[in-house]
């Protein structure tokens, strides 16, 4: 969903099965998740983090013209993430989960 410079994405998985999704943005965008329906205040197994977890969307290959970001959705569970531009700041201020060369 976007509003204004706003923009809401979320992600679902409706199978008993964990899933990975990647999302495609066109610029390099920081995912602060805003609510996981698999945090344990709502019975789920992923324990409720202290602050908001930030995933950020890189660049996965040298001819990719899109930034991806990478999700693990658990089973029968949906994640809904608040996309932000993403700063040189925020690169070393906020602790963020990159992808790692493992992940590319």
């Amino acid at each position: 969903r976007i509003c204004g410079e706003d923009t809401v994405v979320c992600c679902f998985n409706f199978s008993d099965k964990p899933q990975e999704a990647y999302l495609k943005f066109d610029d390099k965008r920081l995912l602060r998740e805003l609510l996981n329906s698999d945090w344990d205040i709502y019975s789920g197994e992923t324990a409720t983090p202290g602050s908001a977890p930030e995933i950020t969307a890189e660049l996965l290959g040298e001819t990719d013209v899109q930034y991806t970001a990478k999700l693990d959705i658990p089973p029968f569970s949906g994640r809904m993430f608040e996309a932000l531009p993403f700063t040189e700041l925020d690169e070393t201020v906020c602790g963020c989960n990159e992808l790692s060369e493992a992940d590319q």
